[in-house]
């Protein structure tokens, strides 16, 4: 019986599994047009997935120069 319920418990999780490598690591790039320039959106693992950097039309509104400056966003389900 009891080799019976993990073999069913494991039938059941298989499909739940997932590979590290299927995981987001963090680190991405976004680019897009915005006007006349190119708005360049930088994520990084180092600080899990905020944005690290913004640019657009030449200048660098969020940085990582010291701490507090990145952008992250976090939604809770009520």
């Amino acid at each position: 019986m009891k080799c019976a319920l993990l073999t069913l418990a494991a039938l059941l999780l298989a499909p739940l599994a997932v590979r590290c490598s299927d995981l987001p690591d963090g680190n991405a790039t976004i680019r897009a047009r915005a006007e006349s320039s190119e708005i360049v959106i930088t994520t990084t693992a180092r600080l899990a997935g905020a944005i690290d950097s913004l640019k657009w039309n030449g200048r660098e509104f969020i940085n990582s120069t010291d701490h507090g400056r990145q952008l992250q966003l976090s939604c809770a389900r009520r």
